[in-house]
């Protein structure tokens, strides 16, 4: 039974990515026989059962005496799911047994140090607890990939104002990066919070966001069929869809201060390529 939720909880949790998706190593549950995975030097999500906990934590730590306990300095994050709270170390795992409240502290907190915003972090908790409070099913998901989706649209759902897709295109053809950049700073800028901004900032930047991007422009170039033909491609209209509401608006004040920002970055580019 344990093996059968670590992987469901990876799986759901891969899947509350929607329209996004993980590109990298993705292991629903790790044997114990290759627990040496954990020290890729890549990004990855995987489940590991209970026993192995403390394995991992000496695998990831080693006999380093300067290293401190807490795995978050590697920037490894432990999610306990019998406790239902993040844990920032192993060693503290009788804080399971705390109350609801302490949970969602605890996960603000490494919402905060993850530079998530803590009031989009604070809405999000909301909107899974109302989705949550109806039981579980497919009413349930419907409502919590709408919550997610809804997240997304806050953050990043003025993309297509921004031009990434024309963006995009000259990097892969041409190969040059300048117009993503300015994409980028276009999008991080639009956003009026400080936490915002460098949580969007980080994000545009991940293997997550480009790899997404990617798959948007390619689908709008070959696509023949305009029925959607998969989950992704109804997470996305659902997105563009909330978008028009929640998104941040791209205002004439906003757009100057925005190529501004871009100019400087350019130029600064252009200088440090021809020293």
């Amino acid at each position: 039974m344990q093996v059968k939720s670590v992987c469901h909880a990876v799986q759901s949790l891969a899947s509350l990515l929607l329209p996004f998706s993980w590109p990298y190593t993705l292991v629903p549950v790790l044997p114990d026989t290759l627990l040496e995975l954990a020290n890729s030097p890549t990004p990855y999500l995987m489940g590991v059962l209970r026993n192995n906990l403390y394995k991992l934590k000496d695998l990831l730590l080693g006999n380093c005496d300067d290293c401190c306990d807490d795995l978050l300095q590697g920037c490894v994050v432990i999610v306990d799911l019998d406790g239902g709270i993040f844990v920032p170390q192993p060693s503290e795992l009788y804080i399971a047994s705390h109350g609801v409240d302490y949970k969602e502290r605890s996960a603000l907190a490494l919402c905060e140090r993850l530079l998530l915003p803590k009031k989009l972090a604070l809405s999000l908790i909301s909107s899974f607890k109302e989705a949550l409070s109806f039981g579980i099913g497919p009413r349930a998901d419907d409502l919590l990939q709408k919550s997610v989706i809804s997240w997304y649209a806050s953050l990043i759902g003025h993309y297509k104002a921004c031009g990434f897709h024309a963006a995009f295109n000259d990097t892969e053809l041409k190969g040059d990066v300048e117009p993503f950049r300015t994409a980028a700073i276009q999008l991080v800028s639009a956003h009026t919070s400080r936490s915002s901004r460098r949580f969007t900032e980080w994000f545009v930047e991940t293997g997550i966001f480009r790899d997404w991007i990617r798959r948007r422009v390619t689908i709008n170039n070959n696509r023949k069929d305009p029925l959607l033909a998969n989950s992704e491609d109804a997470a996305n209209q659902k997105l563009d869809e909330l978008s028009l509401t929640l998104a941040p608006s791209l205002t004439h004040k906003r757009l100057t201060s925005i190529f501004s920002k871009a100019h400087s970055a350019l130029f600064r580019t252009h200088l440090i390529k021809k020293l």
